[in-house]
């Protein structure tokens, strides 16, 4: 009697592990990285949406009391307060904001892994600096209290910009995207 071998060898296995796969894969729901982006975003709508109106509060709160205090006071407090609800900031000329117009400066306590997966490319050393984030703020603070005209996100919530002459700046809160 002849010995049958029973023993599948390597690539027959992998060519039935192979052929399970394609049949799961044809049952999953699809998640395309569009699909997977949307989601994201409308679960994190509500809190950016709410980190734009805290900002908005603080700025209308330092505002007021530089009617009855220092400025300089007023100013520094609103930085000290506002900091830690903003990812990034950018300062350059009017028009795009793509980074040819000026330049984008992320706060140290960034997600980093986030923020890189959102962009596509790590961050440098260069691009995380808090005195620009804080030179931003002041600037926004000095907006708001000379009524500049600000313009708020009010979509999602992710930023507060504001044109001064021929420089814009914009701040990017923590809910962000």
């Amino acid at each position: 009697m002849d010995e049958i071998n029973v023993r599948p060898n390597g690539p027959a296995i992998l060519a039935a592990v192979n052929q399970l796969l394609v049949i799961g894969e044809a049952f999953a729901p699809v998640q395309t990285e569009e699909v997977l982006a949307a989601d994201a975003a409308r679960r994190l709508a509500p809190k950016a949406k709410h980190d734009m109106n805290r900002m908005s509060e603080l700025l209308k709160t330092y505002v007021h009391r530089t009617r009855y205090m220092e400025p300089k006071t007023c100013r520094r407090d609103f930085v000290q307060a506002a900091r830690y609800m903003v990812t990034s900031v950018y300062s350059g000329k009017v028009g795009c904001m793509c980074g040819c117009n000026g330049t984008y400066r992320y706060a140290s306590n960034v997600d980093r892994v986030r923020e890189e997966a959102r962009r596509g490319y790590p961050l440098t050393a260069e691009e995380i600096s808090d005195a620009q984030v804080t030179r931003v703020l002041g600037r926004l603070f000095d907006a708001a209290r000379d009524d500049a005209g600000l313009e708020f996100d009010e979509e999602d919530g992710e930023w507060i910009t504001v044109d001064q002459g021929t420089s814009r700046i914009a701040v990017y809160l923590r809910g962000a995207v």
